[in-house]
């Protein structure tokens, strides 16, 4: 399945892209967010004409952007500067701009609306310390949580992360420069599981299950700039707190595989978890099997690193999509395994 092509290609002139996801603004228009490097800002693409609706400026690059279901899109950038925006159409309107100490290469993260019954707006960035990440109440102004690793414990700076709800609980995921991985009872401040050295490397990306009535915390892929794809499965007790001191692992390596080439710069699940893709240094995004990680596919199109890649919900007349944006300043968008 190397010599398929995408179904189109969106391109704004001269910026590498560095963020993706899909939107439906609260309403059934399906949009794709994306936020690119140098000054590029962030594009609303209408998936129906193929064109930009909406153009969010910035002059800094952008980490990430995501679209929430009453119409804002949350935006970071380089500079530290964490944004919610009003979109009105074609025009967009900051409603809250806060300046964070530290932005590092770490995308924020937002706990999606329909897993929080608060009307605040979530989202976790780095913190003041080198290791720490701060959980804010975007809406309201304030910081929630702040995470910071014990004294001695050497992790560098956080790379990637995830919000989540476990049984009702506030929990974040949290990959690190040094390989390790921690999970975090956001609400008490405390890590309540880790992956030691999961690599050698930092981990660049990762991403966990999304069904809640499996328990959508369980289990999660993770890869980073060596050639290793690993799928684990982390326990979900919160009764006690990891002793970072231990040689015992709550992190469990399911499976591991190598790849070719090293480097992943991105890595998605789709919602009906039957396949993963991810974005390589190669210029390739690879899909595998989500049960077996059996390599499925590799997409050949991009001539940079795949900095993102994003799976949509099954979209009415669309069906799900693949979007891969890169440094080669394109998004690709592909049908794949459609049912």
């Amino acid at each position: 399945m190397s010599d398929i092509s995408p179904e189109y290609v969106l391109k704004r002139l001269g910026k590498p892209v560095t963020d993706l996801n899909f939107w439906s603004s609260g309403s059934t228009q399906p949009f794709l967010l994306a936020s690119y490097g140098e000054n590029g800002g962030v594009d609303l693409w209408d998936l129906k004409t193929k064109r930009s609706a909406c153009h969010i400026a910035s002059h800094a690059p952008m980490l990430s952007c995501y679209g929430m279901n009453t119409g804002e899109v949350i935006t970071f950038d380089k500079e530290g500067q964490l944004k919610l925006v009003k979109i009105r159409g074609a025009e967009a309107v900051n409603e809250v701009c806060l300046s964070t100490p530290n932005a590092g290469f770490c995308k924020a993260a937002v706990l999606p609306m329909h897993f929080d019954s608060s009307n605040a707006i979530k989202v976790a960035v780095p913190g003041e310390e080198m290791s720490s990440m701060n959980v804010w109440d975007l809406k309201n102004t304030k910081i929630l949580s702040r995470l910071i690793p014990p004294d001695g414990f050497k992790l560098g700076m956080p790379m990637c992360s995830k919000l989540v709800n476990v049984h009702s609980n506030l929990v974040a995921f949290i990959g690190y420069e040094d390989g390790t991985m921690l999970k975090w009872d956001v609400t008490n401040e405390k890590v309540i599981s880790k992956g030691e050295r999961l690599f050698d490397e930092p981990v660049m990306t990762f991403d966990l299950c999304n069904d809640t009535a499996l328990d959508s915390a369980q289990f999660g892929f993770c890869a980073s700039a060596t050639n290793e794809l690993i799928k684990w499965h982390v326990e979900t007790n919160f009764s006690k707190e990891a002793n970072l001191n231990s040689k015992v692992e709550d992190f469990q390596i399911m499976k591991k595989i190598s790849l070719l080439n090293p480097g992943i710069a991105s890595l998605k699940i789709r919602s009906d978890k039957k396949i993963i893709a991810t974005g390589g240094w190669d210029y390739k995004v690879r899909i595998f099997s989500f049960k077996s990680l059996k390599p499925l596919a590799v997409l050949q199109y991009h001539t940079g690193t795949v900095q993102t890649v994003a799976f949509s919900e099954c979209l009415q007349s669309f069906g799900q999509l693949l979007a891969c944006g890169s440094n080669d300043n394109k998004i690709s968008v592909w049908k794949l395994y459609n049912s």
